[in-house]
């Protein structure tokens, strides 16, 4: 328990943010007012035809500003919480006219030259004061499924990552990190999985999938983002985060 001393010298300067309390009243006020009248207009109503003991009232008043004070903690609570998003995809494209793909790898020989796209997404830590520990991304699953594919789960390539690939990361507050999903040429039968294991197959037929992404973390909830891929009428491959 803290001493005395602690708790009066606690008291005395915790007055210096009463101006962050009451812009917080501001911001969450309808907050406030509802779940407070969701129990005052009631108490009220009955008052008109009884006549409640003081100890109800007192009950009553307690309960409202237990309320009020959680409503104003719980915003500030969820914000401090460690949660992951993905907030958007992004398309990379490319010529493949130079004999060098868009991550200095050298062009496969029977890719002479023509357009190429990436995609690839963004994770970002939601939490405003946690760092988000021992992040991964794996692709889960591919729907429908491809025939003679046995190495789901896997892990997805970390942009501008070198050899040996890192398997996980952490996200410090206001960071964010990209993540490798896919590539094709135009006209091609195929499009690749970025995935870091080396000897596993990372060609998948051309056609229409959905690709299912899990992302985990040290106590932080998992979540999961799918994706619709296809190549379009061009011959050129699109994704979208569902």
């Amino acid at each position: 328990m803290r001493s005395f001393r602690e708790a009066t010298r606690v008291f005395w300067t915790g007055w210096a943010e009463v101006p962050a309390y009451l812009h917080a009243v501001k911001e969450h006020a309808w907050e406030v007012l509802w779940g407070a009248g969701m129990i005052g207009i009631p108490f009220g109503i009955v008052t008109l035809y009884w006549s409640p003991a003081w100890q109800a009232l007192g009950y009553v008043l307690a309960v409202l500003f237990f309320v009020g004070g959680y409503q104003l903690w719980r915003d500030y609570h969820l914000r401090l919480q460690p949660q992951l998003r993905v907030t958007k995809i992004n398309a990379q494209k490319w010529r493949t006219a130079t004999g060098i793909l868009y991550d200095n790898s050298p062009m496969p020989p029977n890719k002479k030259n023509g357009d190429a796209i990436a995609y690839y997404f963004e994770i970002s830590g939601v939490s405003e004061a946690s760092t988000i520990r021992d992040v991964r991304v794996q692709l889960a699953e591919i729907n429908p499924p491809v025939q003679h594919l046995n190495w789901l789960p896997i892990l997805l390539f970390h942009k501008h990552d070198h050899p040996p690939h890192a398997e996980k990361f952490d996200l410090h507050p206001g960071d964010v990190k990209h993540i490798d999903l896919i590539s094709g040429y135009r006209g091609d039968d195929h499009f690749e999985i970025r995935h870091i294991v080396d000897g596993a197959n990372r060609n998948i037929p051309a056609g229409s999938y959905r690709l299912s992404v899990t992302i985990t973390a040290t106590d932080t909830p998992k979540i999961s983002v799918y994706f619709a891929v296809c190549v379009d009428s061009e011959g050129l491959l699109q994704c979208k985060m569902e």
